[in-house]
């Protein structure tokens, strides 16, 4: 199934970025038209780039759905083509490297596209790897029932079964917490649910066995009791996530239910480009959250032309 998911994100990326691709390359030769011809030409070439967005679109739908490929070529015409190629560059990012030719013209840009999991509210999953890993960690510290810790630091991987809650009251965490539910490749019923409250100052790491993920328990909840002081430096995927303190939440957050944070609980990094979610994970990728392009280096010669092109004057014909 996860691998239906995953060729389904590729085939919407890939319709998503050439579609992008087309118009920006049809937009240039446009552009390029109104530059360097008269105003009638330039009138055709606009035409026919608007008609080469169209048929780009439906060409690249119906090209990734029949082979699912992660690069494509589209001939506009006899002098304009362009070029897309995705590639994989963590569990949820793509980069993009696209490239188009108009007239003897090139243009070229790099991005990268993040993708999250979308469809029937799917939260991510640890790999088979990442469960072996975890169950068979030499650190590994089992929570049965109703279990508390305070003033202290825990090492290793903390395995909350099934139905147990976990009370975390001035603690460091130097590793992860993985729900039963989480290593259960058949899901898990309502009485099957794990709770982790936070109190005080908690700082929460990860374990090497699920590396970059501090909360791993799709059916827990996750909440502090309006004293915690949270420093949070992995991902967390819980079913819901109530923060009423203040702190830092550093990796990526994949809850059930939208998560509720205090204004005083910090997302540093959240927002300002797009960031691969640790490989223990896997996503199941499907929509694209987003894309993002660096910004374009213009030379001095680029810079010189620029202000110093003149457009063609245009004459009126006499009239009455």
């Amino acid at each position: 199934m996860n691998a239906a998911r995953r060729q389904g994100g590729q085939v919407l990326l890939g319709v998503l970025l050439l579609a992008v691709l087309v118009t920006s390359a049809t937009l240039g030769y446009a552009r390029h038209a109104v530059v360097t011809a008269s105003n009638a030409q330039a009138t055709v070439a606009a035409q026919r780039a608007e008609a080469a967005v169209d048929s780009g679109i439906a060409w690249a739908r119906q090209a990734l759905h029949d082979d699912g490929a992660r690069s494509a070529r589209l001939a506009l015409d006899a002098d304009s083509s362009v070029v897309v190629e995705v590639t994989d560059t963590g569990s949820d990012l793509r980069a993009l490297s696209i490239s188009s030719s108009v007239d003897g013209t090139t243009q070229h840009m790099d991005g990268t596209a993040q993708t999250v999991p979308t469809v029937g509210r799917t939260l991510p999953t640890l790999t088979s790897a990442a469960r072996a890993a975890v169950l068979a960690s030499p650190s590994l510290i089992e929570v049965h029932g109703s279990q508390s810790y305070s003033n202290t630091t825990l090492t290793g991987v903390l395995y909350l079964r099934n139905g147990a809650s976990l009370t975390l009251t001035d603690c460091i965490v130097a590793g992860s917490i993985v729900s039963e539910p989480a290593l259960s490749g058949t899901g898990w019923s309502a009485s099957d649910c794990t709770s982790i409250h936070l109190s005080g100052t908690v700082t929460l790491e990860s374990d090497a066995a699920a590396s970059g993920c501090s909360i791993v328990a799709p059916d827990a909840a996750v909440s502090g009791d309006g004293t915690e002081a949270v420093q949070i430096r992995g991902v967390v995927v819980c079913d819901s996530l109530l923060l009423r303190g203040w702190g830092a939440v550093c990796g990526q957050i994949a809850t059930t239910d939208a998560p509720s944070l205090a204004r005083n609980v910090d997302l540093p990094g959240s927002g300002r480009e797009p960031r691969a979610w640790p490989s223990a994970l896997d996503t199941g990728a499907e929509a694209i959250a987003s894309v993002s392009f660096p910004r374009p280096t213009v030379s001095a010669a680029e810079q010189r032309a620029i202000k110093n092109f003149t457009f063609p004057s245009r004459v009126r014909p006499a009239g009455p």
